[in-house]
Order: structure tokens, then C-alpha cells, then sequence
């Protein structure tokens, strides 16, 4: 005896898919890298951007990328690494 059963395949509503919040994914890097740092790495190994973000990082300098607007916001507040940790990282 057999029995067919459809299966529907999960779809998810709009009040159901994950928002993006700028704030909040910046927050959980800047601790992903405290943790990283404090397990792996010398404190000097990022550095923190101005409160405005990286001057440097903008739409024309991304542009060649194809980076939307949102992601070079996003970009713009992450940290980077610098060069003073480069024989661990190596």
C-alpha cells in the first residue's frame, strides 16, 4: 500500500524574512573582532573607523566593485585590519 504525499515546499512571508539593520550588523563585527582579538590577534591588528565612517571608502571608489549604496555604507563602518600584526596573521 502506498500513499502520495505533496510536500510543499516552505516558503517564507515578507513579515517572516530577516531584516537588515546597519547598526546591528556592525555591531556584531566589531565584537566578532574583540573576540578574535583577544583569542588570536595583538590589539592593534584592526582599527576602527572615525564615527562618520572611512572617508576613503565611498560610491566612486566602489563603484568598479559593483557595491550597492547599502553596502558602502556598511563598508565604510567596519573595521580594518592594519599591517602591525602581520607575522601572526601570516
Amino acid at each position: 500500500m502506498s500513499s502520495t504525499s505533496t510536500m510543499a515546499s516552505p516558503t517564507k512571508s515578507a513579515q517572516e524574512m530577516p531584516v537588515y539593520s546597519h547598526e546591528e550588523t556592525i555591531a556584531a563585527m566589531h565584537e566578532f573582532i574583540a573576540f578574535a582579538t583577544k583569542m588570536y590577534l595583538d590589539e592593534t591588528a584592526y582599527e576602527s573607523p572615525p564615527s562618520s565612517g572611512w572617508h576613503s571608502i565611498t560610491r566612486d571608489s566602489m563603484r568598479p566593485y559593483g557595491k550597492t549604496d547599502e553596502v558602502v555604507e556598511l563598508l565604510r563602518h567596519l573595521q580594518c585590519p592594519t599591517d602591525k600584526d602581520l607575522d601572526r596573521r601570516s
